[in-house]
């Protein structure tokens, strides 16, 4: 999903990406506004209450294929440390979907990079998001296939929103692996927070972290799911893409530091 989203950054991906590993003085400071949840000393994900609010939306707009976007956002630090803000998501226009996967097209790309365009010229992009409808809240070998080679930077994360079950989580990279754990939400609305979800992004020993090989559904019971044409279309469709992201990038002079 966007050879090019490496390149936002003046950061290198490495061969095991982990978030332990940023450096939090190579970010601007800012203190989080209205948390809800634990901070804890380390790399943590804040996500704002309105892009959640988007998301489930986004979500719950059909529970018979899966739905997707980018989210938008970027690093700084605090005296506990480095962490990601998440202050926006694009939803994914003309995306081609079924039940169990959900593929970014090259329309999707121009879409998405218009919308940065116009709303956040300043921000990066910091990972992606998608629906797993009525099968619970894990990465799966496409998904996996996905954030290895697309978001592969220390600091960027895949979110998975079931609008059915009303479960959701974030993944962060440790010792290169995606990695689920809990995040703190900024409550930056005054529109009352959906009753799905929140709990369990921010429930539970804080930092706490749980393989995503270890989640409730085994890989294997959805390798329909991640079949290898699956994943070679994605492949085929990602490449198809990458040129006009990398012109794009280059257009706008983001392949080095902010």
């Amino acid at each position: 999903m966007g050879l090019a989203v490496s390149q936002t950054t003046n950061q290198l991906p490495s061969a095991a990406p982990d978030a332990g590993t940023i450096v939090p003085t190579d970010w601007p400071r800012r203190d989080i506004d209205r948390r809800v949840g634990q901070r804890v000393r380390g790399f943590q994900v804040v996500i704002r209450q309105s892009v959640l609010n988007e998301i489930h939306a986004h979500g719950k707009t059909t529970t018979r294929v899966e739905v997707g976007g980018v989210l938008v956002g970027d690093v700084y630090h605090d005296d506990d440390g480095p962490y990601l803000l998440i202050h926006a998501a694009v939803p994914a226009d003309c995306t081609r979907s079924d039940a169990a996967h959900v593929t970014f097209t090259g329309e999707t790309w121009a879409h998405i990079h218009r919308q940065m365009d116009e709303k956040f010229p300043d921000a990066r992009i910091v990972g992606w998001y998608h629906t797993h409808p009525d099968f619970g809240i894990f990465l799966s070998e496409m998904d996996l296939f996905i954030q290895r080679n697309f978001f592969d930077l220390p600091w960027q994360v895949a979110f998975v929103y079931d609008p059915v079950r009303g479960d959701e989580g974030m993944f962060v990279w440790c010792a290169g692996e995606p990695t689920r754990q809990a995040v703190l939400v900024e409550n930056d609305t005054d529109q009352p927070a959906a009753k799905d979800g929140n709990p369990r992004l921010s429930d539970g020993p804080p930092g706490e972290l749980s393989p995503a090989e270890n989640l409730a559904t085994p890989v294997d019971e959805i390798a329909t799911a991640a079949s290898f044409w699956s994943i070679l279309l994605v492949f085929v469709t990602l490449l198809a893409a990458a040129v006009a992201v990398v012109e794009w990038f280059d257009r706008h002079g983001q392949t080095g530091s902010k």
